[in-house]
């Protein structure tokens, strides 16, 4: 799990750092006011929040991830992909059957 903390830090922190739109919109909005701070203080919160964001929302994905890997080795897993295969193939094998007596229909 530490390689995936660490590769999620390093994305919370790039995406903080990175200039938003948004972000640089507040700034200049309180700079044309005259208000540097503020804007200032505003930009970091933003930044902040959003590089929280990052982080939280990838280590919920990581650990959905890991449950649905865990799932997919399971037996239930297997069974379900045997059942969806015997039922596409009978659905086909039902469909071809119906298809052939309607083109008898039509030569005869």
């Amino acid at each position: 799990m530490r390689p995936k903390l660490g590769v999620l830090l390093a994305l919370a922190i790039v995406g903080g750092i990175l200039p938003d739109p948004s972000a640089l919109a507040i700034l200049l909005a309180a700079l044309s006011s005259g208000r540097v701070l503020l804007g200032l203080a505003s930009v970091v919160v933003f930044s902040l929040g959003f590089a929280a964001t990052l982080l939280v929302v990838g280590v919920v994905a990581a650990q959905v991830g890991q449950k649905i890997l865990d799932w997919l080795s399971s037996i239930w897993a297997m069974r379900t992909q045997i059942a969806t295969t015997l039922l596409i193939l009978g659905m086909g094998v039902v469909l071809t059957v119906k298809a052939a007596y309607q083109v008898m229909g039509l030569a005869g």
